[in-house]
């Protein structure tokens, strides 16, 4: 068994890309309610949020692997004003044994003279998504104004 956790321990090791990535991780309580999941090659993607109190919500990606019974979750670093949060879009660009990669439509926000935000235009970002021995690694790919 000690020979077996080495193993796997140094695989992960080989196959992580960037030790400073955040990794995904495991989470509990989320509410599943009004989260649509799409499915990728044997794993799940959603959108929740996290209410900061200030009428505004940070972005989390989840990430729920099939073949386990676990769901991660990855804070994207978006915070958006709750009225927005409708105006997102999450979906499947590529599905493959080694990397899936999702888009995601967020709403760009503006503040007027008086301080109220409103919605300005679009963007599309785009994540790659390996599914390592221990947990998902998100990446970062790069964004695109609509």
């Amino acid at each position: 068994m000690k020979f077996l956790y080495k193993i796997m321990f140094i695989l992960n090791k080989l196959l992580e890309v960037n030790s400073n990535t955040p990794r995904a991780k495991e989470t509990t309580g989320f509410n599943p309610t009004n989260i649509v999941f799409i499915e990728g090659n044997e794993v799940a993607y959603g959108l929740s949020y996290q209410d900061d109190g200030n009428r505004s919500s940070k972005v989390k990606l989840l990430i729920s692997p099939l073949y386990q019974s676990k769901t991660y979750e990855q804070d994207m670093g978006i915070n958006i004003t709750n009225e927005f949060k409708d105006q997102q879009s999450l979906t499947l660009i590529e599905s493959s044994t080694e990397v899936d990669k999702i888009g995601v439509i967020f709403p760009e926000e503006g503040t007027n003279e008086e301080g109220k935000k409103y919605f300005k235009g679009l963007t599309f970002n785009t994540y790659g998504i390996k599914q390592l021995i221990n947990t998902p690694l998100v990446e970062y790919l790069g964004k695109t104004k609509l």
